[in-house]
């Protein structure tokens, strides 16, 4: 819907003055309505996240949106879950150790090839990073591009070295004004040198704030 959105921007005529979240607006009621924009079949995704507990009714938890801006009623979620007409594509979420030789792996912990990140991976991390990852940015993790922090090919595409970014700040860390996101290792030995003063939080505010002031 987003990109069918962005599509219409594009060609938007000068007397149409909608923004593009207008545009979207007027696409998405289309499409409730009668399944198509213009005479065409639209294919669009709703992802919400939901514990495992909440699913087989162990917990009342709720769904979330992958920008944690708004919630799904467990009971709803589960109502929506077991719709006979609905078409439902499961990710599973690994939040444990990494698995063993033969078992399914994390989809977070596997490297892909080529430049680009498959789907799936770019749906885990929507959810992952929710948002935009510069700091007080909240532009949704779905609107954003996935920026190698180690820039291709010499970075690997794969989940740690990726990271959500609007287009706005893709285009800062392409110019050197916004640095990657510290490493939990990293954050643990800023910690460990510097407990006297308190840690720049994620990812690098200071020097970040500081070039972009100075440019």
């Amino acid at each position: 819907m987003v990109a069918a959105a962005r599509g219409r921007r594009s060609d938007q005529r000068p007397e149409d003055d909608r923004t593009l979240a207008q545009l979207e607006a007027d696409l998405f009621a289309s499409w409730l309505l009668d399944g198509r924009v213009d005479g065409s079949p639209v294919q669009t995704k709703i992802a919400i996240m939901i514990p495992e507990a909440s699913l087989t009714e162990d917990s009342e938890e709720p769904a979330v949106s992958a920008d944690r801006r708004w919630a799904v009623p467990a009971e709803q979620a589960r109502r929506l879950a077991a719709a006979p007409g609905a078409a439902h594509e499961w990710y599973e979420a690994f939040c444990g150790p990494d698995v063993g030789p033969g078992e399914v792996p994390d989809i977070l912990a596997v490297r892909y090839r080529g430049r680009f990140a498959p789907m799936r991976l770019r749906d885990a991390l929507t959810f992952r990073d929710g948002t935009c990852r510069a700091p007080g940015c909240m532009v949704p993790a779905e609107r954003s591009d996935l920026d190698h922090q180690v820039p291709w090919p010499a970075g690997p595409t794969e989940a740690a070295n990726l990271w959500a970014l609007c287009r706005r700040h893709h285009r800062m860390t392409t110019h050197g004004f916004l640095d990657p996101p510290l490493s939990v290792e990293e954050e643990e030995m800023a910690s460990e040198q510097d407990e006297s003063t308190s840690v720049s939080p994620r990812p690098g505010t200071e020097s970040w704030c500081s070039r972009a002031q100075a440019a």
